[in-house]
């Protein structure tokens, strides 16, 4: 779906400084090492760069133009060379986007959350698929430059959009939402993210009701009815047209039956206005019928058909770094380092208490908490002494908390790690065959480095 610079200083309320109105760019882009010729590079300014410095190394690639917020110094540019000025490139990059979005005849399905927001989008996409051309975020392309990015591909006989958006600071969430102007919009739940920014689960469930608000009348809110400050934040929403899910009564998708299969899956049986829907998860998380469940909502709210839903939601694999179970040289590893949350590291915790043999927990920091960051470590020590965790190694700044709690509540054998290389020592010392062991933590703390450690053991 080509752009012409005349849509994009629509789009932008942009300044054409050279080149015509008359040109299209093919796609967009923001970086200038994978530029190809016919596209337009945006220069957005980041933490640690600022995309003005590599403008000529695009037009050499043969970019058509580019959008700038102070006019570069281009020798190397032809005339016809496309230059248009802009106050805030980022906000022009969502812009463009939205633009992009109105002109596409696609339903476009918005989710977030504090938890399980991935694992429901590729559930949602899973069943869309089936039946339409679906575009999906990929990986962590959920930022107010991942957004766009992927908006761009919107494609002229797509059917259906599922995108993630993800927040840590207050305002990002109604600018996503602009950009998105979504039909169907989920909020998979609110809990303990991002608090350092957001302050409390008032100030979360405030922020993600822009999400809720962005909607226009014709708009449909899916709702956990089973999460009160999801419920919340719907009411801050406003009135619009609603379908439920939990495991309350009287919602339209309510998960009847939960049978976990230890480290194997779990069978959940659905009712989803009336009838019934049995999955089989590959996945051992306990949430999942919940992610399950909201798929389904999004489904029904998006107007499609739901009848390989059971099909495509048992076909899913195991995600990458999201409670992967892996089998390796005498025991069994479970890699949930993807990131960590209060909520999260719940779930994971009580999923991996049903395994079989010794388990042992790698617990790494959960960031961006604020002042409830201690309280969060100790309650973490403390739920792995009360699931009766053999062994704890907490790596990181707060290991302090993790691992006086969990010593305090009785686990037998605990290790406080300043860093992932000493964890790593340690569980060469401790493990045994037949562990089953659980590594998790946010991402700044690389735990697939401990992962990788574990891999290559030999335990026998």
């Amino acid at each position: 779906m080509e752009l012409t610079i005349k849509e994009i200083l629509e789009a932008t309320g942009g300044e054409l400084i050279s080149g015509s109105e008359l040109a299209s760019a093919e796609r967009i882009s923001i970086d200038s090492r994978k530029i190809r010729a016919g596209e337009l590079f945006v220069a957005i300014k980041g933490d640690s760069f600022d995309g003005h410095s590599f403008i000529n190394g695009a037009v050499v690639k043969g970019a058509i133009g580019a959008i700038v917020e102070k006019v570069p110094d281009l020798k190397t540019a032809p005339p016809s060379f496309s230059l248009i000025k802009v106050k805030d490139t980022l906000h022009a990059l969502g812009s463009i986007a939205n633009f992009q979005r109105r002109r596409s005849k696609a339903k476009i399905l918005a989710i977030s959350g504090t938890t399980g927001k991935t694992t429901t989008k590729e559930m949602l996409a899973a069943i869309l698929e089936r039946g339409v051309k679906t575009l999906k975020t990929q990986g962590n392309m959920n930022n107010l430059i991942g957004l766009p990015l992927t908006l761009f591909g919107l494609e002229e006989d797509h059917k259906a959009a599922v995108v993630e958006l993800g927040i840590s600071e207050t305002g990002e969430m109604k600018r996503l939402a602009e950009i998105t102007a979504p039909d169907v919009v989920l909020i998979t739940n609110i809990g303990r993210g991002h608090l350092k920014e957001l302050h409390s689960l008032e100030g979360v469930a405030r922020e993600k009701a822009e999400l809720y608000a962005a909607l226009g009348k014709d708009g449909i809110m899916v709702v956990n009815a089973d999460d009160k400050w999801a419920m919340h934040a719907a009411k801050q929403g406003g009135e619009r047209q609603t379908i439920t899910y939990g495991i309350s009564e009287g919602v339209d998708v309510q998960i009847e039956e939960t049978t976990p299969d230890g480290l194997k899956g779990l069978d959940v049986k659905y009712n989803v206005r009336g009838t019934e829907l049995s999955v089989r998860f590959n996945s051992p998380l306990i949430s999942n019928p919940y992610n399950g469940a909201a798929a389904i909502a999004m489904v029904l709210a998006g107007g499609f058909d739901l009848k390989d839903a059971a099909v495509a939601l048992g076909a899913i694999p195991p995600m990458s770094g999201r409670m992967e179970v892996l089998r390796t040289k005498g025991l069994t590893l479970v890699d949930d380092t993807y990131n960590s949350n209060p909520d999260s590291l719940e779930a994971a915790l009580r999923t991996l208490a049903g395994a079989d043999g010794r388990r042992v927990v790698v617990l790494g920091d959960m960031l961006e908490l604020g002042e409830g960051s201690r309280e969060a470590h100790l309650e973490a020590g403390s739920l792995a002494a009360d699931l009766g965790f053999e062994v704890v190694v907490a790596v990181g700044r707060w290991a302090g908390e993790t691992s006086k709690a969990a010593t305090e509540g009785g686990v037998g054998i605990v290790f406080e790690c300043g860093n992932n290389h000493e964890a790593g020592e340690k569980l060469r010392e401790v493990l045994e065959e037949n562990d089953t062991v659980l590594v998790k933590g946010s991402r700044a703390g690389k735990m697939e480095e401990i992962v990788g450690v574990i891999k290559e053991l030999t335990i026998a």
